[in-house]
């Protein structure tokens, strides 16, 4: 589950293949799995508004 946090979109959209192909045993592999795939979701979409906020500040700058 580390590859979630790779910075490769690769790796983590391999892994996340990988997982919608498996079969999970217990219930709380189960749970184990969503809450890491939440928690990537969680990160990816604060990257992202992270990098639209740097990217407005820089064309501010710029037009300045």
């Amino acid at each position: 589950m580390g590859a979630l946090e790779d910075f490769s979109q690769e790796v983590r959209e391999g892994l996340h293949r990988m997982l919608a192909s498996c079969r999970m045993s217990t219930t709380a592999g189960l749970k184990m799995c969503v809450e890491k795939l939440l928690d990537n979701l969680k990160n990816t979409l604060r990257i992202r508004d992270l990098l639209t906020d740097v990217s407005k500040e820089l064309d501010h700058n710029i037009q300045n």
